[in-house]
């Protein structure tokens, strides 16, 4: 019996909660040898939350809620730094995916020997778009600086966001392979990684959790491996839309400064 850990982060988003619990439910009635419990980090403010009922019968659901904002990963890594040792595998995810019913059964056919991170097939319906594999190599310096001019300006950072999406619409998916980063919307870690990293402590706010965990993972002598065996789908619905681009950018930039201090210099 393997036991895991999807810790969900929400931020007014009990819809896509709910439809990513029931395919989390439906994968695990199909594969007896594991046990799944559900952290849910509730980042909606105090007036709006709502409190999710354990109504399943293959998966437990305990909620957290923080009403303070501590962002995606500031949220998740409450709860990972209290639970994630107890398990044999701890997933970080959004709420606006759905697991394919196979996930957990396929899940335990692989060696993670040497794997501290898997990345799953994470395929965005709306944009036709496979999120995996998020990044191939290490970035250098020289991306940085790159990256510090783009958030640096509006109008930059409004073409950059153009190109990068149309350069990953109806991106192939590609065999099984080392990677350097997957992407941040489900990162799905093995008990190797959970041993050598059992506290994670992500420096900003939000943006750039994938370098960080990618970082974490090369320097626990790890690997990084796309598994397009493993399937998960994007609705695409909980976006950032509502939070100003010059204020996603501020956080960028914040987070990579952070990033780059510590792992690039």
């Amino acid at each position: 019996m393997k036991h895991i850990l999807l810790i969900c982060v929400t931020y007014r988003s009990y819809g896509q909660l709910s439809d990513f619990l029931s395919s989390v439910e439906s994968a695990a009635a199909l594969c007896p040898d594991v046990h799944v419990d559900v952290a849910i980090a509730d980042n909606t403010p105090k007036e709006e939350s709502v409190s999710v009922c354990d109504d399943y019968n293959h998966i437990s659901i305990k909620q957290y809620h923080f009403y303070d904002n501590l962002g995606y990963l500031g949220a998740a890594q409450q709860i990972y730094n209290h639970n994630a040792a107890q398990y044999d595998f701890c997933a970080i995810t959004n709420v606006d995916l759905t697991l394919a019913p196979d996930f957990f059964s396929l899940l335990l056919t692989i060696d993670t020997n040497t794997i501290g991170w898997i990345a799953p097939d994470i395929y965005t319906i709306s944009d036709h778009r496979h999120e995996n594999p998020y990044m191939l190599s290490r970035p250098s310096k020289f991306n940085f600086f790159i990256w510090n001019i783009i958030y640096s300006s509006q109008f930059i950072n409004k073409i950059y966001n153009i190109l990068h999406k149309l350069k990953r619409e109806n991106h192939p998916t590609p065999s099984h392979q080392d990677i350097y980063a997957a992407h941040g919307s489900f990162m799905l870690f093995t008990g190797n990684f959970i041993s050598m990293q059992p506290i994670l402590s992500f420096p900003t706010f939000l943006y750039g959790e994938e370098i960080y965990i990618a970082e974490l993972t090369r320097l626990s002598a790890l690997k990084v491996v796309y598994i397009p065996q493993l399937k998960i789908y994007n609705s695409g619905h909980v976006n950032m839309s509502a939070i100003p681009q010059t204020q996603r950018s501020k956080w960028s930039k914040q987070s990579l400064i952070a990033i780059r201090n510590a792992y690039f210099k």
